[in-house]
């Protein structure tokens, strides 16, 4: 019996060694365990990983309460009792459960249920693991997997013989496949094309080095090469072993031609004529082209870092006149601006600039771009056909165009009043109008010498429109394109009428005076008053004047003052004619010194002045200068402005009073698409835009009407 006590006594000591070593776990434990009475409700004993993992102090927090409060779900809680019931535990279950503070923590449990004689549960011990980290991770592995499927770059995963294993449709649809005819029977070889030995490249530097990156050419299923950028990357396993590859593709097709289209654009701008800068959005200029540079005197590594505002000087455009380039900017893009520009010597220049915003891709200003152009030359242009046309305009003699019809496309006011018309009377009327059916065959026998010569000067005769003749003496030249094709023809005209009567005059009067007058030793000049005494012809000129002049008899007579010496008109030489011509008194005027006009010494000449019985003005002196004639400089204007004209850079076009187009030059076909023969007598509402049309018919009414020319010499938009 005492022996029976003592191995009972030893089995308790045995059994509480046991318990003691059991508890000792489960408080080192890093699963939370809660031991729980179903009967009561309670929690009955926590270890301190499940103090830890439900958010409390202490185990002895836990001890005493419900558990049914720390299932988020009572669902979970039902589920987890049924089949404690049914099977006495419930292993590796999922579920939801409450920490202290309120929040949610995953947990991972087992619970095995104890029960008595009767099969009720009297306890219930429960194993806990948090696995909310494992949950975020699982979750971010399943965002990131949805991410590889959807991404727009092409990603492939392959094991160590390099056969893919995973490829996302993006990978599949840059090569032209389905996902399933690469995984499993594609290797990574098969996508480059075999005369490129870039596939084994990329195998060496993985080799050394485990990853990088590339641009290469890879070939689709349809036997394509496209340009690619990839990426590769060793993957190793926990013991860094080699498990396989991933490459990671994008078609850069569209990149590579934007990258040939920006290399074609930049070589363009480079050698572009056009000046073109680039400047930031505080207006430092950060590029500049060769003609930019040179255009201002520098080079163009010396424009960089120059405020685009220090080169302006001014603004010349009317409506910008008064604002800065700044200004300008702040408002709108700006698509023609003239203004002047420094270069680097301090010297200025004309240019017309183009201003407009380079944008971000929000559309908002990132920097400026500016196309100038050094207009000096069609500055230059610009003033000489301005003076040509007024010489035009204001010449004395008779000036038209026609074209090949031949009908008149341009006569200024001096031709029209010369025939009787007004000048809109005479635009797109027939040359053959001009003329008698006489005059018009004499003048179509010239024809030939105008087509072989392009050129013809002489006397014919034309009519007014009231049907009277007159006589003229007209210089004709052809007009031609650059490819030397006849356009039409110019005419000078000056009405000879007064001319001719002076002729038949001095014809008759030359009988009586010309004996007398060639026996005197000093030079004389015998005038006839015409318009009222306003000139004075040359009805006599004797030996002595041929010899101190220079000129010969038949080079004077029947000439005006103003026709031999232009700079005459309204000097001394005609206001004595006039007054000796009024009033019959002869003057005389001692020797004074002139100026050889001939280029030799200065002479000095005694001259007297009195009228004769016929009316005529005689002048007497010792010495006369030589009259230079106005036709050879009339005649270079005339070329110089047909010249001008018709190569001019700009479009020049004339219209009448009507809004009729009266001249077209080259540059305006060009610009406008219109053949000259097309657009000449039409209104010149067919190349202006509705808007400015009742702007414009105005315009040309109150020039018309009040001679005000509010818009002369300026530039204006249209």
């Amino acid at each position: 019996m005492l022996d029976q006590n003592k191995k009972d006594k030893r089995v308790e000591e045995s059994m509480g060694q046991s318990d003691k070593m059991l508890r000792d776990m489960l408080e080192m434990a890093n699963e939370g365990v809660l031991s729980t009475d179903p009967r009561e409700g309670t929690i009955i004993y926590a270890n301190p990983a499940a103090a830890r993992i439900f958010g409390y102090d202490s185990p002895d927090e836990l001890v005493g309460k419900s558990y049914v409060n720390f299932y988020a779900y009572p669902d979970q809680r039902a589920f987890i009792l049924k089949r404690l019931e049914k099977t006495g535990s419930v292993t590796n279950f999922e579920t939801t459960m409450i920490k202290k503070d309120g929040r949610k923590v995953d947990v991972l449990t087992t619970v095995a249920a104890q029960k008595d004689a009767n099969g009720k549960i009297f306890r219930a011990d429960g194993f806990f693991t948090d696995i909310t980290e494992r949950q975020h991770v699982q979750e971010e592995i399943a965002r990131l997997g949805s991410a590889v499927d959807q991404s727009i770059d092409g990603i492939a995963i392959s094991d160590t013989e390099r056969y893919v294993v995973y490829a996302n449709k993006a990978f599949a649809d840059i090569h032209g496949y389905l996902p399933e005819e690469v995984i499993g029977k594609m290797r990574l070889r098969d996508f480059y094309p075999e005369e490129i030995p870039m596939y084994e490249a990329i195998k060496n530097k993985l080799a050394s080095q485990g990853s990088g990156v590339i641009d290469e050419e890879r070939i689709k299923k349809d036997g394509t090469v496209f340009p690619a950028f990839a990426s590769f990357s060793r993957l190793t396993n926990e013991a860094g072993e080699p498990t396989g590859f991933v490459a990671v593709v994008k078609d850069i097709t569209e990149r590579k031609q934007a990258e040939t289209e920006i290399a074609k654009l930049s070589s363009v701008v480079a050698q572009s004529i056009d000046g073109i800068a680039i400047a930031d959005i505080d207006g430092l200029i950060t590029y500049v082209n060769l003609a930019y540079a040179q255009m201002h005197g520098y080079t163009p590594q010396e424009m960089v870092g120059i405020r685009l505002r220090k080169l302006n000087k001014r603004v010349i455009s009317g409506q910008f006149r008064t604002s800065t380039i700044g200004d300008i900017l702040q408002q709108q893009d700006v698509s023609t601006l003239e203004v002047e520009h420094y270069r680097q010597d301090g010297s200025y220049f004309p240019a017309l600039i183009s201003l407009s915003f380079l944008r971000d891709e929000k559309g908002d200003p990132a920097g400026v771009a500016s196309i100038a152009n050094d207009i000096t030359e069609r500055k230059r242009v610009q003033e000489d056909v301005k003076r040509l046309g007024n010489a035009v305009e204001q010449s004395i003699d008779g000036i038209a165009m026609s074209d090949t019809g031949p009908r008149l496309t341009f006569v200024n006011q001096a031709f029209a009043q010369m025939h009787g018309y007004t000048v809109d009377e005479m635009l797109g009327m027939k040359v053959e109008g001009i003329h008698s059916k006489q005059q018009q065959k004499e003048f179509e026998s010239r024809i030939g010498q105008i087509a072989s010569e392009g050129y013809w000067a002489g006397e014919i005769g034309h009519m007014r429109k009231d049907g009277s003749t007159f006589p003229t003496f007209m210089t004709t030249t052809m007009l031609k394109d650059d490819d030397g094709n006849p356009t039409g023809i110019m005419v000078v005209t000056r009405d000879i009428t007064e001319t001719k009567r002076v002729e038949e005059s001095v014809r008759e009067s030359s009988e009586r005076v010309v004996d007398l007058i060639a026996s005197l030793h000093n030079a004389v000049f015998v005038y006839m008053a015409i318009d009222d005494g306003q000139n004075f012809v040359f009805t006599e000129f004797n030996y002595a004047a041929e010899e101190i002049e220079g000129f010969s008899r038949d080079e004077i007579i029947g000439k005006s003052v103003s026709e031999v010496s232009p700079r005459a008109k309204g000097s001394g030489l005609i206001k004595a004619l006039q007054r000796v011509y009024k009033t019959g008194k002869p003057e005389h005027y001692p020797p004074s010194i002139y100026k050889n006009r001939g280029g030799g010494p200065d002479i000095w000449r005694e001259v007297w002045l009195y009228k004769l019985n016929s009316g005529e003005v005689v002048a007497e002196y010792s010495d006369v200068t030589g009259l230079k004639s106005t036709e050879e400089t009339l005649k270079q204007n005339e070329q110089r402005f047909r010249s001008v004209t018709e190569t001019a850079a700009d479009a020049i076009i004339s219209i009448d009073s009507q809004g009729l187009i009266t001249l077209w030059n080259n540059e305006a076909e060009r610009m406008f698409g219109y053949e000259r023969d097309e657009i000449i007598g039409k209104s010149v509402s067919a190349i202006m835009p509705q808007e400015f049309q009742d702007a414009h018919t105005k315009a040309v009414k109150r020039v018309v009407t009040t001679g005000k020319k509010k818009i002369m010499g300026q530039k204006v938009e249209i």
